[in-house]
């Protein structure tokens, strides 16, 4: 996906040719702060909300908007997302279903500027701040 002012663009690499091709275009409310795919949803966070966008096999979009405080989410794998909704992280599948896992619980209300996973461990760094959590499956 692309983003260029409040437009957005779904791209894919054609294997054949080895070129990039333009499949879908949509509009966005607002640039996003952050963006990533799931495998089966786009998902983009905003100041203060989630909009998740289902990508259907012929490219049509399918919108869900749910609300945070402070919303971040990192793509863990090719079935995990973690959301943080508030100071609570969920780790949920590619459905937005909860996973059997441990969950995140914030110690401090300053806004999350990146996630890195590393083995069984999260690292989570917010203004100022790094928290360092063990994920338990």
């Amino acid at each position: 996906m692309v983003t260029k002012k409040k437009e957005s663009y779904i791209i894919f690499q054609n294997q054949q040719t080895k070129g990039f091709e333009e499949s879908r275009k949509f509009s966005l409310n607002e640039l996003p702060v952050n963006f990533g795919y799931n495998g089966s949803h786009i998902i983009c966070s905003y100041k203060k909300e989630y909009e998740t966008y289902h990508v259907q096999k012929n490219f049509a979009l399918t919108k869900g908007t749910f609300q945070s405080k402070n919303p971040f989410f990192k793509v863990t794998g090719p079935n995990e997302v973690v959301f943080f909704m508030d100071d609570i992280g969920l780790f949920m599948d590619p459905q937005f279903n909860p996973k059997q896992k441990d969950n995140i619980t914030l110690n401090i209300s300053k806004p999350i500027v990146d996630i890195s996973l590393a083995g069984n461990y999260c690292l989570i760094l917010c203004e100022g701040v790094i928290q360092i959590f063990t994920i338990c499956n």
